[in-house]
């Protein structure tokens, strides 16, 4: 799906996933993915934060999570590593 620019769907479909919200920071990560070509800055904050606190220093999310501040003029100084 993601490769078929089908985010909103991607992003509906991890949502019926009742254990990636706790569990896995891939999905997160992955979630905020989605979110982020939606422009859904805030959601994407969030889940790529969830992500770093089941795995912390997780690259891909960093990533995602960067991006989302920067597009959503978030004070950078928030990061936390």
């Amino acid at each position: 799906m993601y490769l078929e620019n089908k985010f909103f769907r991607m992003c509906q479909a991890l949502k019926l996933c009742p254990w990636a919200s706790t569990f896995n920071a891939q999905l997160l990560s992955n979630r905020g993915a989605c979110n982020l070509k939606l422009n859904n800055y805030d959601k994407v904050i969030e889940d790529c934060s969830a992500a770093l606190d089941l795995l912390p220093g997780y690259v891909k999310a960093l990533l995602h999570r960067a991006r989302a501040y920067l597009q959503a003029n978030k004070n950078i100084k928030q990061f936390s590593i």
